[in-house]
């Protein structure tokens, strides 16, 4: 469905900061000051992964680049080149300046090209995003939400002198390549975490990790079998399914909770089959174990279960697994290792370290996660400064918005004078 209210209605109605003005300056509908142009229905037979020119759709917005090729005849005045500013006119009404080479231009996508001597392209790139959301907001759709270009056309644009708008787009692109670093820094502390807990775990079962004196070397090294016997899960009576206060615990952990328990005792739960194979969980007494993991029904005196899970999560089961299609766990999987065991007491000392510094990488992780939060918030607030000509000062000898108007309406005439050829219409 598409957006059917009034558009400058709605964004003077609204309360956004992205919609926002500054009192001193004007608004403009876009289409006084940029051309917009509507992507070619080629014909999707001729589509193809390998063979023709390069051709962006509607899902390429998003990422900014291109695998679609179109074999077949090419109609003029649809190709992009890097710089062109794109909107995909279904689904989330996305915004991109292109840059992923020279392409030809697909139904539902469209072209905004801006006079560049009245609005500049990367500030309209900074300004587009916030409206076109408010207009996602208020599009009703039960499947699809669509947008025309007579919508886009009637946007009320933010005008700031042409020589703010380029301050203001100069700041806000000093301040987000700032903020990008440090996303692009944050982003990559999940992946550190994983293998620093990785790390804790090598050392911990190597011996490395413990104060009491062994290195390792000196432990003993027994046969899973003669520590564990191990047992299936079963497949869980659905008609009871979290009716009960028995966790239910599978591949992927606890997942429900059921009103009977398949065992009564502290045991090891390890994913069997699939996705899940090779996890590790720790149940602590009454459970129902699903039919997707394995668990140890009995467990020698020689080993603490919960250095028994961190050593099972240390072994990497799941590329030891079996399997020529869907991987899997199994018995004899597990009976092939070897444990390294010191004495009780060592392990105790072992899990609690563990435990410790686990809780201390977990914290990390959470303190990234809120600072990734605080850049995401921090990139907003720039845009709602620089909307409300907050984000760099005026200057007097700006060119005033009334004359930058009345230059648009000259310039907008002298455009739309008839002349020769084929001309593009707004659809």
């Amino acid at each position: 469905m598409s957006f059917s209210e009034p558009i400058e209605k709605l964004v003077l109605e609204s309360a956004s900061s992205s919609v926002a003005v500054a009192p001193w300056w004007k608004r403009v509908p876009l289409i006084e000051i940029a051309n917009i142009l509507n992507g070619y229905p080629w014909e999707s037979a001729k589509f193809n992964d390998q063979k023709g020119v390069p051709l962006i759709r509607i899902r390429d917005i998003t990422s900014g680049k291109t695998d679609t090729y179109y074999d077949g005849d090419i109609a003029d005045g649809y190709w992009i080149d890097n710089g062109d500013l794109l909107v995909g006119m279904d689904g989330d009404f996305n915004v991109r300046i292109w840059s992923g080479g020279r392409a030809l231009l697909n139904q539902r996508v469209c072209k905004i090209s801006p006079v560049e001597n009245l609005y500049q392209k990367r500030f309209l790139a900074a300004v587009l995003p916030g409206y076109l959301k408010l207009i996602n907001e208020k599009t009703n759709s039960v499947t699809v939400k669509h947008l025309s270009s007579k919508t886009i056309g009637e946007i009320p644009l933010p005008l700031p002198p042409l020589a703010e708008q380029r301050r203001i787009v100069a700041k806000i692109e000093s301040l987000t390549a700032k903020s990008k670093r440090a996303r692009e820094h944050l982003d990559h502390i999940p992946r550190l975490v994983e293998k620093y807990k990785q790390a804790v775990l090598s050392a911990a079962i190597a011996g490395r990790l413990s104060s009491s004196g062994s290195t390792g070397a000196v432990w003993q090294s027994v046969s899973v079998s003669k520590l564990f016997d191990w047992s299936s899960g079963k497949n869980l009576p659905t008609k009871k399914q979290n009716e009960g206060d028995v966790p239910v615990i599978g591949g992927n952990g606890i997942t429900g909770y059921h009103d009977a328990a398949l065992i009564d005792f502290p045991t090891v739960v390890i994913g069997r089959v699939g996705a899940l194979c090779g996890n590790v969980h720790r149940s602590s007494g009454k459970a129902w174990i699903t039919d997707n993991a394995i668990y140890a029904k009995t467990i020698s005196p020689q080993v603490s279960l919960d250095f028994a899970a961190l050593f099972f999560k240390n072994s990497k089961l799941n590329s030891l697994s079996g399997g020529s299609g869907q991987p899997y766990v199994n018995q004899s999987t597990l009976n092939g290792l070897q444990m390294p065991l010191p004495a009780m007491a060592e392990q105790k000392e072992i899990v609690g370290l563990v435990k410790c510094a686990f809780a201390w990488i977990d914290r990390l992780e959470k303190e990234a996660v809120s600072a990734r939060k605080l850049v995401d918030a921090l990139d907003k607030a720039i845009l709602a400064k620089a909307f409300r000509g907050e984000l760099v000062p005026q200057d007097p000898n700006d060119e005033p918005a009334e004359a930058l108007l009345a230059r648009i309406k000259a310039e907008r005439a002298a455009r739309l004078q008839p002349r020769r050829g084929r001309t593009a219409k707004v659809k």
